[in-house]
């Protein structure tokens, strides 16, 4: 079987989950980049290294933001004159509404968090680094596994703090794969690298 396709954790997730000081893995974040081929690849294959996964989404959308049935009639009747007014909603619903997608990752003895927005990895301005993840493990003392839910979920704004890590989205488009961009990304990062 080809490498490529090999049921494997990355390397750089495998030691990223048996850190077992605060401080030392918030060094090892400060350099590490996560690329979707490889979350994809620890979700996959976690049991690989001894690990569970479980997930969960929410969507929290205002309200006043949701398309009303009178709005939906707007298309269905082909109202011209409203079009305008309806798709402002749409870009307006689209602007506020977050969608929290979270990874758990656990053992008998360990858990690993990694939770995001879609604002979190398009808004390259959201943090300096520009996309990300957030990340939140059993090293963070106040934080128990049976609490995570709540802490995410209940509102719109989460009760949770962790750390960032950069993440490259490497999406395939066209007749590119997910690997050429990751290689195309780390060749990216070199350049950037060699400019400080």
């Amino acid at each position: 079987m080809s490498k490529l396709f090999e049921p494997c954790v990355p390397e750089s997730l495998v030691a990223l989950f048996a850190i077992e000081k605060k401080s030392d893995l918030e060094k090892y974040c400060a350099d590490l980049v996560i690329r979707s081929s490889e979350l994809v690849r620890l979700i996959t294959f976690c049991s690989l290294i001894g690990y569970l996964h479980g997930r969960a989404h929410e969507d929290f959308e205002p309200e006043q933001a949701e398309l009303t049935t009178a709005d939906i009639d707007v298309l269905r009747r082909q109202q011209l004159d409203k079009l305008p007014k309806f798709a402002a909603k749409v870009r307006n619903l689209f602007s506020v509404r977050k969608r929290l997608s979270a990874h758990l990752f656990y053992n008998g003895t360990r858990w690993h968090l990694f939770y995001f927005t879609f604002g979190d990895m398009e808004h390259p301005g959201h943090w300096k680094h520009g996309s990300h993840v957030h990340f939140v493990n059993d090293l963070w003392p106040e934080y128990r596994p049976e609490q995570l839910e709540d802490l995410l979920f209940s509102e719109r704004r989460t009760k949770i703090g962790g750390i960032h890590i950069r993440y490259i989205n490497s999406t395939i488009i066209g007749k590119s794969t997910a690997w050429q961009s990751d290689a195309a990304e780390d060749s990216s990062l070199r350049n950037k690298e060699d400019r400080r």
